[in-house]
Parts: C-alpha cells; structure tokens; sequence
C-alpha cells in the first residue's frame, strides 16, 4: 500500500508535464465474509490470490495493482481516461464474475463478484487520498446499487449537475 501511494503520487505530479490522466480503481469483493467464515481462512486467501492472477489478465501492462487492505484492492492507471478507466473496470469485473473459483478441499467452487469504484484526475495538485476517496466513494455507490457492477465518481458528477439544471423547452 505504502509504494501504491508513493507511486500513485509521481504519477498525479507527472500530470503537469505529460497533461495525461491517471485513473483509480478500487474495488473489493462482494460477502467476502461469508467465504471465511463458512470455508475458512485458507479458502479466503485462495480466492485472493486467483483474484490477483485474474484481474492482473484485465488490465495493461503500465497499470499497478496492489491489494489496499483486506478483500480491498486499487489498479492505478496512469494515461487513462474515464472511458478507459471504465472499460477496464468492466473488463476485470467480468474476469472475476464470469467463472467460479475453484477452491482445494471440502470447499469445492465458489461464485465471487467485486464491485469497482472508479475516479480520475487531470488536476497535478490533486492529493492521493483524494483521488483515492473518490473512488472509494464510487465503490460504495456501486456496492449500494446491488454489487457486481461498476460506478465513476466523474459519471455521477455529471449527472448530478444535469439534474440540476432547468428543463430544457417549455419556454414562453
């Protein structure tokens, strides 16, 4: 987590020269919980590790995963666009979701979804911990919107300002 952090703060800083975007996304496992708790600790780390080798398939080779905490993790995307951002979202969210994980033991295969939070920065002045918290927030968005899916912190942005414009037409 530590180098996340540093590399991802060179690479906001990079923006002032190269005028280049760099994305986040954060996303966890879906009731990873219950995983530990019915098949226990070592089926738990299994699943992370095939996780790890699954998303790490979906994403390109300048892009940095790191597990952030727990069942938590972060890809940091330098060069990418909202649009890149999601479409590696979507990418990686299928790569987990579209196969049961095979597990040793007793515990046999398990269905495993994560749910991704994605945000993204042009602005060099813009802090890792907030770059990192909007997409923290964008996880939760997608997490409250029933799991298995992505969210952009920039998407939900737009549409709120949209919904607070004035309706279009109807004038006198």
């Amino acid at each position: 987590r530590r180098y996340m952090n540093a590399h991802l703060d060179r690479k906001i800083i990079e923006i002032a020269e190269t005028v280049k975007p760099v994305s986040v996304l954060m996303f966890d496992i879906d009731n990873f919980k219950p995983i530990n708790d019915t098949h226990g600790h070592n089926a738990g780390d299994e699943v992370l590790t095939e996780l790890a080798r699954r998303v790490s398939r979906g994403v390109r080779d300048i892009d940095l995963l790191s597990r952030y905490g727990g069942e938590e993790f972060v890809i940091v995307m330098p060069d990418a666009d909202v649009e890149v951002a999601l479409n590696v979202a979507e990418r990686v969210r299928a790569l987990v979701a579209d196969q049961a994980f095979q597990l040793s033991g007793a515990a046999g295969s398990q269905q495993v979804t994560i749910s991704v939070g994605v945000a993204t920065t042009r602005d060099p002045t813009e802090t890792v911990e907030s770059l990192i918290g909007r997409a923290d927030e964008a996880l939760y968005r997608a997490k409250g919107r029933g799991r298995n899916c992505v969210s952009s912190a920039e998407l939900e942005q737009l549409s709120q300002r949209a919904a607070s414009l004035p309706a279009a037409g109807g004038g006198d």
